[in-house]
């Protein structure tokens, strides 16, 4: 049974999940929200196996990211129209033109899943992460 849970800034400034802690090389991950960031959290039977969000960079400018488990991507669709609708919801209530999304550009499942969620390619950001890896930058424009 997959659920979500809504942080905002208006909820709360910070959560942590304890022992459900999800974790990034070895690092418990925290959903924070605060001025223009919003996230939602994939709940499963165990605890917290996702964290989607949109960042406001400025007025009418957001980024969509995602941070997921193993199990999160066991319900691939409970997780896309979930994706959508926070997409929709917030492109309307932050009066956004545009929304951007980065991904590893070798990393073919989430290039695809940008694509079906509508946003298209715009650029190749070669050295672009920490570890000179390229990144893709898509982008929806409304």
């Amino acid at each position: 049974m997959i659920s979500w849970k809504v942080y905002d800034k208006r909820d709360i400034g910070c959560i942590r999940f304890d022992e459900y802690a999800l974790a990034y090389n070895g690092n418990p991950i925290y959903t924070c929200s605060g001025p223009g960031i919003y996230s939602y959290t994939m709940v499963g039977d165990n605890g917290p196996i996702g964290i989607i969000g949109i960042t406001l960079m400025w007025k009418g400018v957001a980024e969509v990211w995602s941070l997921l488990s193993a199990e999160a991507k066991m319900h691939p669709f409970a997780l896309h129209r979930q994706v959508k609708k926070c997409i929709k919801i917030y492109q309307k209530e932050l009066e956004l033109h545009r929304i951007q999304a980065m991904s590893l550009a070798n990393h073919k499942e989430g290039c695809r899943w940008l694509e079906s969620l509508g946003f298209s390619l715009e650029a190749t950001l070669m050295n672009y992460g920490h570890d000179k890896r390229p990144h893709c930058l898509y982008s929806r424009l409304y």
